[in-house]
């Protein structure tokens, strides 16, 4: 009987470590950044990039959320756009997803993204220059 239960327990602990495993090996998240104006009728995002993950996932698809990251991701592409683009970035409203599980989830959402601005009558533009190393 106490064999059985060394083995059970062993068992347990085995399956609960190995569990666990895959989500701490995980260090990657994909992530990007939207920037839309209604008065401008315009949107421009980037595109999909990766940023280091220290979170646990939230469910399937997603990590949880660094608010830090997502402060300077949307940061940067507010200077981004203000810079090269010499835009006025106050007409603006910035957006940056991250944590995402897998580039072709972040995919995915962006199509999203893009599918509901367009239906709002916002043009759209890939800033394929923009890069952040978080």
């Amino acid at each position: 009987m106490k064999s059985l239960l060394l083995r059970l327990s062993i068992l347990a602990m085995l399956t609960f470590v190995i569990s666990t495993v895959p989500a701490g090996a995980e260090n990657k998240g994909y992530a990007f950044v939207f920037a839309y104006s209604h008065k401008m009728k315009a949107a421009y995002h980037t595109p999909v990039m990766t940023h280091p993950v220290n979170s646990k996932l939230i469910n399937e698809k997603e990590y949880v959320a660094d608010i830090k990251l997502i402060r300077q991701m949307e940061d940067a592409f507010e200077r981004h756009i203000r810079t090269k683009l010499q835009l006025n970035t106050a007409l603006f409203s910035f957006t940056a997803r991250t944590g995402f599980k897998s580039e072709a989830i972040a995919l995915g959402q962006l199509e999203n993204e893009r599918t509901g601005l367009r239906m709002q009558g916002l043009d759209m533009q890939l800033l394929s220059d923009f890069s952040l190393k978080p």
